[in-house]
């Protein structure tokens, strides 16, 4: 019995719940969108047991969601008998995928390098024609695949972005409603921070540099640049509309940007977090291990001598043992016949009338001293010097904002630490005529004396990425 694609279509969205379980199947694997042939044909027949008794339903559906009558509709678009796998149309599962928006495929580095790709082959190729006009065939052919180009971008970053901003939302709510109590909740919590983590390195900073015009790169131009340049040409061959159809389309994805950048600012909380605690767990499992090899080193078989030392070289290393004595209790008391309720009583009863007797006495606040206002007065001072530096440096665009405000301060102040750079970051933040991007790379600052160790901020002109 044959059945007609779309009357097909509609019982595959009528049953959707298989088909999202099959992509979920599919993104866990590792053979792409490959599904063994075994595994669907198991999962329609408990959809036909759970229909029971309703025949007409049964033929209907059976009829419909078989193999053969799937490759005749162009459903399936590969079926290998020897291997014993099907692959579905690619159509039909981004249908799926945008019924549910943590199924929508976030687009990685090598996704987005694809697109860029696309729009500078297309760049190359207009450059090349030596006619550009309408009714040129050669032109008509390049002009049809750029558009799809551009067509297919808007909808793969508009998909990326719904699926972050779903996941993203879903992993914080596991994070913020995680209870320390409960082992379960603290394991899966991890596990969203991990997740957090990699979407935020695989993800959300490649579609940042994605949608930054100015980022450099080995091999051609940015996305953006790429069709600005095109629309240039258009312009250039007097074809006002196509460069300004190309404009809107620029302006479409870049308004994508700020979405991201919202993401992004999120998820920097939960991505320090879990280095934090990543380090926490390093540092515990090291001295885990130097405890274990230390008892280790004490059997013997000897039975003797089996108590690390309180001046053992492994508990120099952390004071979470200092204070503690060993301490012995008496073998030959004996406690049977001590009514112990009677001694508790008579303890609170004298206790609390020795409580009762002590008054409350109060002592006024010193005044702070002089030395103290002095200092209070030597720190406001020094931050008013920060903050005026900062406001005359000319600052330029560049990748490292603490490394650039590090070599400025250390030319201006005689006296200059570490600490002021903090304060002059804090300081930086309020300029207006710059935005500072954060990168997911650490950076490391040191003298003799302090250490800082931070996440590199981007320094951009807001001039131009106003105009651009």
């Amino acid at each position: 019995m044959i059945v007609a694609a779309d009357k097909t279509v509609m019982l595959m969205i009528e049953h959707k719940h298989i088909f999202l379980d099959l992509i979920d199947i599919m993104d866990e694997g590792s053979a792409g969108e490959e599904v063994p042939t075994r595994l669907y044909e198991s999962t329609v027949m408990k959809l036909l047991d759970s229909l029971g008794d309703n025949k007409s339903d049964r033929q209907k559906i059976e009829a419909a969601f078989d193999v053969r009558n799937l490759v005749r509709a162009s459903l399936i678009l590969h079926h290998d008998t020897k291997r014993g796998v099907i692959a579905f149309a690619p159509f039909l599962i981004e249908l799926f995928r945008h019924f549910d928006k943590s199924r929508l495929r976030q687009l990685s580095s090598a996704d987005l390098k694809a697109l860029c790709d696309s729009f500078n082959d297309s760049l190359e190729k207009l450059r090349d024609l030596t006619v550009i006009e309408q009714g040129n065939d050669t032109f008509e052919d390049e002009l049809k695949l750029l558009r799809e180009r551009i067509r297919y971008a808007q909808g793969k970053i508009k998909e990326s972005v719904d699926s972050l901003q779903g996941q993203t939302l879903r992993l914080a709510e596991i994070v913020e409603g995680m209870s320390l109590e409960n082992l379960d909740e603290v394991k899966q919590a991890r596990g969203a921070l991990q997740a957090i983590t990699r979407i935020y390195g695989r993800h959300v900073l490649p579609t940042l540099q994605f949608l930054n015009e100015r980022e450099p790169l080995k091999e051609g131009l940015p996305a953006l640049t790429a069709l600005l340049r095109i629309s240039e040409i258009f312009r250039d061959a007097k074809l006002p509309k196509l460069g300004q159809q190309v404009l809107y389309a620029v302006a479409s994805i870049r308004s994508y940007r700020y979405d991201v950048e919202v993401i992004s600012k999120s998820l920097q909380r939960y991505v320090h977090q879990n280095e934090r605690q990543r380090r926490e767990y390093d540092q515990v499992e090291s001295v885990f291990n130097d405890l274990l090899v230390a008892c280790r080193e004490l059997h013997d078989g000897k039975l003797r001598g089996n108590l690390i030392p309180m001046d053992h070289e492994v508990l120099e290393r952390f004071s979470t043992f200092k204070g503690l004595r060993r301490q012995r209790a008496e073998s030959k008391i004996e406690w049977h016949n001590v009514d112990h309720w009677l001694h508790l009583q008579e303890h609170l009863r004298s206790s609390l009338d020795s409580l009762n007797n002590i008054r409350v006495t109060t002592t006024a606040v010193e005044p702070a001293g002089e030395d103290v206002l002095k200092a209070r007065r030597a720190s406001d001072v020094r931050r008013k010097l920060i903050g005026r530096l900062i406001d005359e440096w000319p600052v330029q665009a560049g990748p490292d904002a603490h490394a650039s405000l590090h070599t400025h301060l250390i030319q201006k102040i005689s006296d200059y630490e570490i600490a002021d750079l903090v304060e002059g970051v804090s300081w930086l933040k309020h300029r207006e005529d710059i935005v500072l991007i954060p990168r997911f790379q650490l950076g490391v600052i040191e003298d003799d004396r302090q250490k800082l160790t931070y996440y590199k901020l981007r320094i951009e002109e807001q001039d131009s990425e106003t105009t651009a």
